[in-house]
């Protein structure tokens, strides 16, 4: 799912006027290495294990500001995630007892099928996911 290293997207983002600040280049390789999507609270943990104090309001901003940057996208699977916009859409399988999440990829003409059901409608952005029991807890 990496886009690109977190030291160029906090290029860009100066390029543009923006700081770069420790915690937006560690939420940035958090969401590069991870192969899942993350809640606020995941960050939260995350900065705890790398021994980095971050105020919980800090973390709420810069998940924010990347999202309206383009970087992240949110999605609700049970509560809010977030997770590096990907050069190719993907859907996910959500485990609702254990709450795993597991990037799918999407059929070949999912979008093109939907549109052609629903002609007078303009889609500008879609997101799939599936509820259900992994096989561990099946």
């Amino acid at each position: 799912m990496v886009m690109e290293g977190a030291g160029k997207i906090l290029e860009k983002l100066r390029g543009r006027g923006h700081r770069s600040t420790k915690a937006r280049r560690l939420i940035l390789e958090l969401f590069i290495s991870s192969d899942r999507p993350l809640s606020s609270a995941d960050l939260r943990k995350m900065f705890l294990l790398k021994k980095m104090a971050v105020n919980k309001t800090t973390v709420y901003r810069e998940l924010e500001f990347l999202a309206g940057e383009k970087i992240i996208e949110e999605i609700q699977l049970g509560k809010t995630r977030y997770f590096e916009i990907p050069k190719k859409r993907h859907h996910h399988l959500v485990c609702l007892k254990c709450r795993r999440i597991e990037c799918l990829e999407p059929e070949k003409n999912l979008l093109k099928r939907i549109t052609i059901k629903n002609k007078d409608f303009k889609i500008l952005n879609y997101s799939l996911e599936i509820f259900g029991l992994c096989l561990k807890c099946k």
